[in-house]
């Protein structure tokens, strides 16, 4: 990664290169200081989104780019539901509205699911 790159960080979850960076500019400052001193450190976060627009809250976990079967769960007209993007059974992301626990949830997961890819 690039030190100077502001837009983008490793998609940890299909092996892309990039990813959009929807958080983290803090940390993305950090790992260039890091980078200038020790090269080849690697931003390890699992990105994230929320909104509130109103009564609809809306947070979304993850990084699918591409996906190939979308799950949803509760009613998306009541503003209640969990969405995931799925690519060859491998939940991707996780979108949701007004479900704030299980985006904690899904967001805790990916965390597992990248610290034991970067341990290995």
């Amino acid at each position: 990664m690039p030190v100077d790159d502001g837009k983008t960080a490793p998609d940890w979850s299909l092996g892309i290169p990039s990813a959009d960076l929807v958080q983290g500019k803090p940390l993305l400052g950090k790992l260039a200081a890091q980078n200038m001193l020790v090269p080849k450190q690697r931003l390890a976060i699992v990105p994230f989104f929320w909104s509130q627009h109103y009564d609809v809250t809306l947070r979304y976990v993850g990084h699918a780019e591409h996906w190939d079967e979308v799950r949803v769960e509760g009613d998306l007209d009541a503003r209640d539901a969990r969405i995931e993007y799925l690519a060859a059974g491998k939940c991707l992301a996780v979108a949701t509205s007004n479900r704030d626990r299980e985006s904690l949830a899904a967001e805790l997961a990916f965390e597992r699911q990248l610290a034991a890819a970067t341990a290995q």
